[in-house]
């Protein structure tokens, strides 16, 4: 008899997958159209994922359960969150990602969703797991993982990040663009230091148009 060894672990692509369900459904919606389009079609369970049901716990894990995730963009068939996950892991679906964040990065009031947005995909790339981050209803990004960054950390205590509510009910603390550049990836490649940068820009950018 085989031993059990347990729940298969998910692939930092396939939590992208479900943390843009979660976290921006829209951006889940356009990812999903265009890997049908470019003939990313699994029509049957790949990795595993044998059923919608075999994505709850990666769901759980993200903060939402499978009814609210789904509620949020209709009916998601497994295939759907397959097909994502694998054309994000492909170049096409890293370009496709990068273009998008791109788009929100060049509005003012999608910047801050940019930017986390080239985060969450650097950190995937890395082999990283998303970072705990949802948005408030206002579009602000709010960490709300169980532990703080150094850099965070300093920026709580000096009121820097205050206290707030993700969409998903998750509570946890605004992000600045010093603590977002604080959840990159260590050891960033020269294509995620960019990144990083990019965050910052983005932050001080939206922080002048604020000011206006």
């Amino acid at each position: 008899m085989t031993p059990s060894t347990g729940p298969t672990k998910p692939t930092p692509w396939q939590s992208l997958a479900a943390w843009l369900l979660v976290h921006d459904p829209q951006a889940f919606k356009a990812i999903l159209a265009r890997a049908r389009a470019a003939g990313v079609n699994t029509g049957s369970p790949v990795a595993g994922m044998g059923s919608l049901g075999s994505w709850s716990s990666i769901l759980d894990s993200i903060g939402s359960g499978i009814s609210t995730a789904v509620s949020s963009v209709g009916s998601v068939a497994s295939s759907a969150l397959n097909d994502v996950s694998k054309y994000l892991s492909s170049s096409g679906g890293q370009n496709t990602m990068s273009a998008l964040a791109t788009g929100y990065l060049a509005n003012n009031a999608t910047a801050q969703q940019g930017a986390v947005l080239q985060l969450q995909q650097a950190r995937a790339a890395a082999g990283y797991q998303p970072a705990a981050v949802g948005f408030t209803a206002t579009g602000q990004p709010v960490y709300a993982g169980t532990t703080l960054t150094p850099q965070m950390a300093q920026e709580v205590q000096g009121g820097s990040m205050v206290p707030a509510t993700t969409t998903t009910g998750q509570q946890g603390y605004v992000l600045n663009a010093a603590g977002l550049s604080s959840l990159m990836p260590s050891g960033s490649s020269s294509t995620m230091i960019m990144v990083g940068l990019g965050l910052v820009a983005a932050f001080l950018l939206l922080r002048k148009r604020s000011s206006k």
